[in-house]
């Protein structure tokens, strides 16, 4: 075996959707490859095999995202979930963990989705990383050497870009996130072939596309896309009504080849108590995902239901409180897959609620969303609440705090880093300038930055208030 330098580069990406990371390095020349790994058959025989749907329904995969990645619990579920899902979503610290979990999923007779942010993008944002081809030759390389190619469905481009993009403190302008967005997909399809190019946004996006009626959508080179918006947000998705605004509205933006697949909302991220309310609320949330999944013609239903963690043991909430909802959801699974006896459930169907707006009133029109204490407020023009997202994860957990003191002499303000479960702002004096309690986009276990020594030349500045 031939010796290589190789780097590391481990990344980790949070949002309402997702824990990402990334080991990039040499491939092994020697590496042998899983005589069971079914690298003759396409995703498509793959559904078609089993499923006691395909003849009757357009939901033919079913996966659990983030059930064989890194970050989230032991980070390879897939000894437990890969059973009755079709596909595996897979990431890891090291490329080397790539194919040992897309191994494990091919015992269950699964292919994999790749989480590909991180060969993509620069950190919290969609903005191209200058290496981003070399990062994908690297995979290409890893995977063709390995026999691992005809195993691996697709790629999980980005979270939520649009949405990623208004918060970054550098936005790009719309059109240069499309155009970042097509090229990266064009690349995908130069170097891997015909392959599932999947991306997910936030309901923000839909929001003001329903209001102004302009939003570019995705390019075409994507083929399976999702809207993200939970019972967890409290109003914003707390009916029938606008989870179905959501939904419909990204219909009307597909172009040929695009299809909408659903992330089902099996999601929290607190404990629910001894009550079976949260539960319930779930599932029968997840059954009209399934009616609109099937008058959408969608291909496929991604359960949340490995993404409840809630604290620095990483305890997932879904399977650790949800034990209704956990049952419920993998018999659906296998009503898709046929993989295993499903206790004679079938596909439930809901109506589908009516599509509603917020009324405006005479000249009152509806403005963007802000941060009120803990909660994200949408008022229109004459001041009524039109709609409001409880303990918004987008908010800061205390009121909005004092603007930033300027920097002094040569302290200068440096670029947030997590320190344990916040997101802190320091400048390069060490003096915290702001920070974001509990940030959803901070590991739970994230060991705290160390602040950096203080220049000879930081004076103090007057006391301000912050909160409370």
């Amino acid at each position: 075996m031939k010796t290589c330098t190789t780097l590391k580069r481990f990344i980790w990406l949070t949002s309402a959707t997702a824990l990402i990371g990334l080991f990039q390095g040499c491939s092994r020349d020697q590496a042998k490859v899983n005589s069971n790994l079914p690298t003759k058959q396409s995703l498509e025989q793959v559904a078609n095999s089993n499923s006691k749907l395909s003849s009757q329904s357009s939901i033919k995969y079913f996966g659990f995202f983030a059930d064989g990645m890194a970050g989230v619990g032991t980070g390879n579920y897939i000894s437990e979930t890969s059973k009755v899902p079709n596909i595996n979503f897979i990431s890891s610290e090291n490329i080397s963990g790539l194919g040992s979990k897309i191994e494990a999923a091919a015992k269950g007779g699964n292919k994999v989705v790749i989480i590909a942010e991180a060969y993509l993008f620069n950190w919290q944002t969609v903005e191209l990383q200058s290496n981003f081809k070399t990062n994908l030759y690297t995979l290409k390389n890893y995977l063709d050497t390995n026999g691992y190619a005809d195993n691996v469905a697709g790629f999980y481009m980005v979270d939520e870009p649009y949405f990623k993009n208004v918060t970054a403190k550098s936005p790009l302008s719309e059109q240069q996130v499309y155009n970042n967005l097509q090229e990266a997909a064009a690349q995908m399809n130069q170097i891997f072939g015909s392959k599932i190019i999947m991306v997910t946004e936030a309901y923000p996006t839909f929001d003001k596309y329903l209001e102004t009626g302009k939003w570019l959508g995705f390019p075409p080179e994507y083929n399976w896309i999702a809207v993200n918006c939970y019972l967890v947000y409290g109003s914003i998705c707390d009916t029938d009504e606008k989870y179905t605004k959501y939904v419909t509205a990204l219909n009307s933006k597909l172009v040929a080849n695009q299809q909408i697949i659903l992330t089902l909302d099996n999601y929290l991220n607190s404990v629910p108590g001894a009550n079976a309310g949260p539960e319930n609320k779930l599932i029968a949330r997840t059954k009209l995902q399934i009616a609109l999944a099937q008058k959408f013609n969608s291909p496929a239903l991604i359960s949340f239901l490995y993404q409840s963690q809630i604290n620095e043991n990483e305890s997932l909430v879904g399977l650790n409180n949800l034990p209704n909802l956990k049952d419920y959801i993998f018999k659906l699974a296998t009503t898709i897959t046929g993989k295993v006896d499903s206790g004679g459930m079938t596909l439930p169907i809901s109506p589908i609620a009516a599509i509603t707006t917020p009324p405006q009133s005479d000249n009152c029109v509806n403005l963007e969303p802000a941060c009120e204490g803990h909660d994200s407020v949408r008022r229109n023009s004459c001041g009524v609440v039109v709609e409001t997202w409880k303990n918004a994860p987008i908010c800061p957990s205390t009121p909005a705090p004092a603007p930033a003191p300027a920097p002094a002499n040569n302290c200068v303000n440096l670029e947030p880093a997590c320190e344990g479960h916040d997101s802190v702002r320091r400048n390069s004096c060490g003096g915290v300038v702001e920070t974001w309690k509990n940030a959803p986009i901070c590991p739970a276990t994230s060991a705290p930055a160390p602040a950096p020594a203080p220049a000879n030349n930081c004076v103090n500045l007057e006391p301000a208030c912050e909160g409370h």
